[in-house]
């Protein structure tokens, strides 16, 4: 909104007699020719002043507290939407960094080196703090405004886990722009999409709460020491100041569950471990999703009177060995697997393999035979916004 759209935005004043509204030019004519030689004239005037004046300074504090509003009202519905607690001027509190570009450009950034976390249970070994502890994130206050920070876009994979840990998640109001460059000032990716498919390997875009959701997965840097990204902020709107906030590293996650379904395993004497029995299931997990718990509901059992231990193990899907086994002591069986960070994740979605180990009773010599019927189902993790 230009200057000049801004003032003449500023309501006019009216006021209203009886069916017909009158202009405060009007009311002075008006006023002029009522009272003309009247002694009460002055006085009359000087009110009648004031009060339109007043008027008219309620208007003008009105019309330029409508001019710094915020793109929205804050909303509660989504952990992702810190527009709440982001004051209108949170940019400027964090500490920024000058740089020279390829371009010999100076420009002012802030680094971003909190690395987000994966979420998980075991608080011992890996706290998880929260999304707000590791985003970044602000208000845009006019178009003239440009925001930027810088991350390390190293290589942080490892063989244990199929997470990708150089993943950008931005969650922002739709009229906030972005774009990200790598180290030498290439275009990486934008509002708009891809734009070197080489430096992305995967990307989405999706909407959630009238907010924009973009899920990027970056191709590692091949230099460590020219691993540099720069993430731009900015609007092209006039009229509002909207919010984005990012996360960098690993996804940022929210929790499911799904019923994986019925298995019965055996084991007949003298053996003492049962094939695996193979679960499968695909497509009503998302790929981007991982174990946190398996939880083994006991349905039935026969020939527990021949044994003097029952264990049962859950191996997930692309593991190479399986969780620590429980004994079959209590009807329903919970298995973590919550992972203890991005590093060692199992994938939910694939064959998990079910086994029953055992103990025989010294009465039982070589005929025999146990069975356990049971109900599988997992609780995973799964990548917001992919």
């Amino acid at each position: 909104m230009s200057k000049k759209d801004r003032q003449s935005s500023v309501p006019l004043i009216f006021c209203r007699r009886g069916t017909r509204w009158i202009t405060p030019r009007q009311i002075f004519e008006g006023f002029n020719q009522i009272y003309i030689g009247s002694s009460y004239k002055m006085k009359a005037m000087q009110k009648l002043t004031r009060i339109l004046m007043c008027c008219i300074c309620t208007s003008l504090i009105i019309s330029l507290g409508l001019l710094s509003t915020p793109a929205r009202a804050a909303e509660v519905s989504s952990e992702f939407d810190f527009s709440a607690e982001d004051s209108i001027d949170a940019y400027d509190n964090y500490e920024k960094e000058e740089t020279t570009t390829e371009t010999g450009d100076v420009i002012s950034r802030v680094c971003a080196s909190k690395f987000n976390a994966f979420k998980t249970e075991d608080t011992k070994l890996v706290p998880y703090l929260g999304p707000g502890f590791y985003r970044y994130g602000a208000y845009l206050r006019d178009s003239d405004e440009v925001q930027r920070y810088y991350f390390f876009n190293c290589d942080w994979s490892t063989n244990l886990s199929s997470v990708c840990n150089n993943t950008l998640t931005i969650y922002a109001d739709p009229e906030v722009k972005f774009q990200v460059t790598n180290h030498y000032g290439v275009p990486v990716i934008n509002t708009n999409g891809i734009q070197n498919r080489s430096l992305v390997q995967y990307y989405n875009k999706t909407t959630e709460n009238g907010h924009t959701v973009y899920f990027i997965e970056l191709t590692p840097a091949a230099e460590t020491n020219r691993a540099e990204y720069t993430v731009s902020f900015w609007t092209e709107s006039e009229t509002v100041q909207p919010h984005y906030s990012f996360w960098y590293g690993a996804p940022l996650v929210r929790v499911a569950s799904k019923s994986i379904g019925s298995f019965t395993v055996g084991v007949s004497a003298p053996n003492r471990v049962s094939a695996a029995y193979p679960l499968r299931i695909s497509s009503t997990i998302p790929e981007r999703a991982w174990v946190n718990t398996v939880t083994i509901k006991k349905q039935s059992s026969s020939g527990d009177s021949l044994t003097s231990g029952v264990q049962l193990s859950v191996t997930p899907p692309n593991a190479n060995r399986a969780m620590v086994s429980k004994y079959a002591v209590s009807p329903t069986l919970v298995f973590d697997d919550s992972p203890t960070s991005a590093a060692i994740a199992h994938d939910a979605r694939g064959t998990y393999q079910v086994q029953v180990k055992l103990s025989w009773s010294p009465s039982t010599l070589t005929r025999g035979t146990y069975q356990y019927t049971g109900q599988m189902s997992v609780e995973y993790l799964y990548a917001f916004g992919a």
